[in-house]
């Protein structure tokens, strides 16, 4: 098992985007595994939903 957080910095390289969240936990995963969702912390420490899109190989 790892940290969504991990998979999408080091698999999708999207570190710039959510270097500074904390991501607490994901919710939905679209049909086609591309887009996730769910709720953590955000750079100012306020709990909001959040979106990884995952761009296409």
């Amino acid at each position: 098992m790892r940290a969504i957080k991990d998979v999408l910095i080091q698999e999708f390289n999207l570190s710039g985007e959510i270097e500074n969240w904390t991501l607490l936990n994901a919710t939905e995963i679209s049909a086609d595994g591309r887009t996730i969702v769910g709720t953590g912390g955000n750079p100012e420490g306020r709990t909001e939903a959040w979106r990884a899109m995952i761009p296409r190989r």
